[in-house]
């Protein structure tokens, strides 16, 4: 993945990296959540700035700024055949992102109805803020962990709400 910026160094035998992250020092608040793209040549980042930055994996240049959030974005996720971006953060939101087009594209509000923007506002949204956001690993469904301690499962074609648990301590979603 990073193979052209990898180098062995003459004294150790661990590999050691050779370029600049000065590209990521300019984000303000830092970097908050990281995803690689499952083909491993672009990757995306979600600040405290209120973006998200894709970027070229093998040159680590900035591709695109998606801008929507009106908070910190806490959490970021690549669709299984990359061509969805989801986000959550402190804007209670979670905002749906194509790739290719680098746009927000649907906007599913707190009653399930689809209009033409892209977020849709967790339910009760003045008391949960989105900590994580994961597709599973078909992509069939997308679950948001909350600041109040739920995990809500989606339909990713529909972005309908299907289950949630009850309010658990420490959530936070992840797959391998």
């Amino acid at each position: 993945l990073l193979e052209p910026a990898l180098k062995t160094s003459k004294l150790m035998s661990k590999p050691t990296f050779s370029f600049d992250f000065h590209s990521f020092s300019v984000i303000r608040g830092g970097i908050w959540s990281i995803d690689f793209a499952s083909d491993g040549k672009t990757f995306v980042t979600a600040s405290a700035d209120k973006t998200l930055k894709i970027w070229d994996a093998s040159t680590l240049k900035e591709e695109a700024t998606l801008k929507g959030h009106t908070t910190h974005i806490y959490s970021v996720a690549f669709s299984p055949n990359n061509a969805i971006l989801l986000s959550t953060g402190e804007d209670a939101t979670v905002r749906v992102w194509d790739v290719k087009k680098k746009s927000q594209i649907k906007t599913v509000d707190s009653k399930e109805n689809v209009k033409e923007e892209s977020l849709f506002m967790l339910k009760n949204i003045k008391t949960k803020i989105g900590l994580s956001v994961q597709f599973s690993q078909d992509g069939k469904y997308f679950f948001v962990s909350t600041s109040d301690g739920e995990l809500i499962a989606f339909d990713a074609n529909t972005y309908t709400e299907l289950d949630r648990t009850p309010k658990i301590e420490n959530v936070r979603v992840s797959f391998f």
